[in-house]
């Protein structure tokens, strides 16, 4: 189980890899794998270990992140602000927050209740997972110009997080006004499949 998980991540990686402009035709979610579990790092600070990991992957795929601007700005905007929550938190006394075992723990699996945004979920499984909200101009989000393939890329990440049940739910009557008097309707990809819906008052 937790191979087919991390050949889902690695798959979602490589994904997000390409949509950067990265070439990574000749890399498979095997092989990718692979190539993460061939490193050897005795770091045992947690974001040291996090960047040292990036720039061997890096260095295995050929990447010079300068040359796709938008990874990194991930990059850059990512670990600047972990080391802002880390150094915070041990501000607040807790100085050992940036061990990297704190930081394994971060990806053990947890009961409970999740609460996130679509983006939040990425690389994670739950037996359930209830989507809410998929309405035009939320998703795809009014502003988004490239908004019809993205949020067909968000409905991905959402729907195959579930590994048992998933619910996805267009909420009627949401967003009434003068020019929408019967509220948003459902995001377009919903409208193109044919579900038996249940439709509720």
């Amino acid at each position: 189980m937790r191979y087919v998980r991390r050949l889902r991540w690695g798959k979602e990686i490589l994904n997000e890899l390409d949509s950067a402009g990265v070439d990574v035709s000749s890399v498979n979610s095997k092989e990718f794998l692979r190539i993460c579990n061939s490193f050897e790092i005795s770091e045992t600070d947690g974001l040291s270990y996090l960047k040292i990991f990036f720039d061997q992957v890096c260095e295995k795929l050929k990447i010079v992140l300068p040359n796709f601007p938008s990874l990194d700005e991930h990059f850059n905007s990512f670990f600047a602000s972990s080391e802002s929550r880390i150094q915070k938190l041990i501000d607040e006394g807790n100085p050992y927050i940036g061990d990297i075992e704190n930081f394994r723990k971060v990806f053990r699996q947890r009961d409970g209740i999740t609460v996130s945004t679509i983006h939040g979920t990425k690389g994670e499984e739950y037996d359930a997972v209830i989507g809410f909200a998929l309405l035009d101009d939320y998703l795809p989000h009014f502003n988004d110009a490239n908004g019809y393939i993205n949020s067909k890329k968000m409905l991905y990440v959402l729907a195959s997080r579930a590994r048992k049940n998933l619910h996805l739910i267009s909420e009627r009557s949401r967003g009434i006004n003068y020019y929408n008097p019967n509220g948003k309707s459902p995001t377009p990809h919903l409208l193109e499949y044919d579900y038996d819906y249940t439709i509720m008052d």
